[in-house]
């Protein structure tokens, strides 16, 4: 849900400024903005979830004798 609205926010507010000072061709770097923003969002927790994953599942072997 952050992500979206991060993506909404980066692409109307670059829709918004970049014409001013780069034309029409700002617009176009709207959708591409966009992205980035959402990624600035999904990335971290990406990483924070799978190294969590990873260190449940590290453990739940060592726990049960399976991890060598």
């Amino acid at each position: 849900m952050l992500s979206g609205i991060m993506e909404f926010v980066m692409r109307t507010g670059s829709a918004l400024v970049l014409p001013m000072f780069i034309g029409s061709r700002g617009i176009l770097y709207a959708e591409v903005l966009a992205w980035i923003g959402a990624d600035l969002i999904l990335l971290p927790v990406f990483f924070h979830t799978f190294r969590k994953m990873d260190r449940e599942m590290v453990l739940g072997r060592i726990e049960h004798g399976v991890y060598q």
